[in-house]
């Protein structure tokens, strides 16, 4: 039975909490609670712990993972359009949302397009969200208990399809 693993629990409540917390330092909508989990798990791979010497990452690759193209999540940044007319802005204010894994660069999400998409560079603005302690929502972080059942169900889902992949 999963929930006998200590391990493993203690890590999806490490994940869990992450995400939470994550999620409270933005207005992001609760639809990318998906793209917040998928970044908490990224980070927690490549961060060593006190139980083994090796990262989760250098496991598996046998190589230091390299921390430099590392973001804050929900971070805001100018991303550069691909095509824009003389007239036009050459760029948009977008809020950071994650790594792919296909390829280097950035998820970031359009709010006026309402829209994620995938680009290599952005001007992020970390000193305006380190400053502006005020943005975000309230969320207390709280132990998931069954009055939150949607969204604990939804994020076990998600650990599920990250085990997967």
């Amino acid at each position: 039975m999963p929930q006998w693993n200590g391990v493993s629990e203690r890590r999806n409540r490490t994940l869990l909490d992450m995400v939470r917390s994550m999620m409270s330092h933005t207005n992001l909508p609760i639809s990318f609670c998906g793209h917040t989990l998928e970044t908490a798990a990224f980070t927690l791979n490549r961060v060593p712990s006190k139980s083994v010497q090796k990262t989760p990452h250098e496991m598996w690759t046998g190589k230091r993972p390299n921390m430099s193209f590392m973001k804050i999540w929900g971070c805001k940044a100018y991303v550069k359009h691909q095509m824009s007319t003389k007239l036009e802005l050459k760029s948009r204010r977008c809020t950071f949302v994650g790594y792919p894994k296909e390829t280097n660069g950035y998820y970031f999400y359009d709010s006026k397009e309402n829209k994620v998409f995938v680009a290599r560079t952005g001007v992020f603005l970390k000193k305006e969200f380190l400053t502006n302690n005020g943005n975000g929502k309230n969320i207390k972080l709280e132990e998931v208990n069954n009055n939150n059942k949607s969204m604990n169900q939804k994020l076990k889902k998600l650990l599920k399809l990250l085990r997967k992949d």
